[in-house]
């Protein structure tokens, strides 16, 4: 994630999750020493799914793609990401599509 990206992110955890700045930023510091040991996201993915219903998983798709259109542009890595986490998360390619169209209308942060 590039610096406007991660911005959103932490905006997108404070509006969306209700998390403080303070608790945004421990998930984000989290997230990324999780990243430096763990290559699946398969087992994140499962407890979403099980924590999460539907309507906060098509939310979550959403804010993904709100994330990646915060620096003005979608690479093809990120859209290929975002398709991914979507299908694992059992959210429909009707949302997927419109969570991108939506999220390409609003201006960047």
């Amino acid at each position: 994630l590039h610096n406007p990206e991660l911005a959103h992110l932490l905006s997108v955890l404070n509006r969306q999750w209700s998390l403080s700045d303070a608790e945004a930023q421990q998930l984000l510091d989290e997230a990324k020493q999780e990243t430096d040991v763990q290559v699946s996201l398969h087992e994140h993915l499962q407890v979403l799914r099980q924590r999460l219903d539907i309507g906060d998983r098509e939310t979550l798709v959403r804010n993904l793609w709100e994330i990646a259109w915060s620096d003005g542009e979608v690479h093809h890595w990120e859209e290929h990401l975002v398709r991914r986490l979507a299908e694992l998360l059992g959210v429909s390619h009707r949302v997927f599509v419109q969570g991108r169209h939506q999220a390409a209308g609003k201006p960047p942060e």
